[in-house]
This record gives structure tokens, sequence and C-alpha cells, in this order.
């Protein structure tokens, strides 16, 4: 048993929390419940030929769009037991959840899009430029002192070029099976 009733999962982009979070609902058989997704199948609608890059279309879309989507996620946490992939952590405030950041050097982060049509150099400068975004519209939604990549808002950072996903689960499970036993906040831990 734990005492947190979500794990919500934050991190650069490509870092790797969509794997993660997959991987996380198989063993809690919690629900899974992904912003980016929401984003992604918004953008899949409105532009089904692609003639719009999705992070141009995510770049762009109103504070309104972002808050309203911000909203529903709340709610949806609000009912526990969800994995989330999340962008900003801020969004669990007050809400029972094991918070997870989730990074890696930004060559890791563009080998693992490899595959892509892209080129090397391409794939960095779109993780670059979505990492911007991502900050940009975080202080245009939650104030100008807001950064999602802060480590204070996290209850555990994992670097994912470092550690296997099979250790990232590890740690993850640690954390809840600690807060379950003692019912106590753990301390930002960084791995």
């Amino acid at each position: 048993m734990t005492a947190y009733q979500n794990i919500i999962l934050s991190g650069l982009p490509g870092a790797g929390k969509s794997v993660l979070a997959k991987e996380l609902v198989k063993i809690y058989h919690w629900e899974s419940h992904s912003v980016g997704s929401i984003f992604k199948d918004r953008w899949r609608e409105k532009y089904p030929h692609r003639e719009v890059s999705f992070d141009q279309y995510w770049g762009n879309c109103s504070k309104e769009e972002n808050l309203k989507i911000d909203e529903q996620t709340r709610r949806v946490l609000e009912g526990g037991h969800i994995v989330g992939d999340f962008r900003y952590a801020i969004l669990a405030g007050g809400i029972d959840a094991l918070q997870v950041f989730v990074t890696a050097d930004l060559e890791t982060r563009a080998r693992r899009y490899l595959g892509s049509d892209k080129n090397n150099l391409e794939i960095k400068e779109t993780l670059r430029k979505r990492e911007e975004d991502e900050v940009r519209v975080g202080k245009e939604l939650y104030g100008l002192e807001y950064d999602y990549r802060e480590s204070s808002q996290y209850d555990i950072v994992l670097n994912s070029a470092r550690l296997t996903l099979e250790q990232e689960i590890g740690q993850i499970q640690r954390l809840m099976r600690q807060v379950g036993r003692a019912g106590l906040e753990p301390a930002i831990d960084t791995v």
C-alpha cells in the first residue's frame, strides 16, 4: 500500500517520460493520462496532413486552451490512481502525488529520436526549441518565476542517461514503499 494516490512524471523532451509511464501503468494497474497525447490528438485532428508540425502547433496554442487542458488534467488527478505524463508539476499542487522529474543530456535525448527523418543536428534543435517553448508557456501560464525544470518541485529527479528503465522503476518503487510505510514525504532525491 502507498500513501501516494498518483505518480506524476515531468521532464525534458525526449528524456523517457512516456516509456516510464507505460511501465508504471503496468506495475500499479493505474490509469494513464498524458497531456502531450491530448495535444497530439488535437494536432492530428486539426492538421491531418501534417501541414503544421506538432511543435509549431503546440508552441502557438492559446493560454486559454492550455489552461483548459490543465484544469481537465487536475480533475483527472483528483480521482486518484493515475500515472500522469505531464509537463508542469504545478498541476498537482495539493494533490496526493509522487512527483518525478526525468532528465537526460541533449545528446542522449537526440539519439533516442534517431530513426526519424531528421538528422542529429535537426533533432537537437527541435528538442532545444521544444524545451524553450515549454519554459515560455509555463511562465505565461503560471508566472514569470515558474520553471518546470526546477528540481525542488519534485520528490525525485531521475537521469535516464545514467539509469536503465528498470533502475528508474526501482527508484520510484522504493519511494512508493517508503512513503507507504512511514507516511512521510520523502526528501528530494536525485539519481
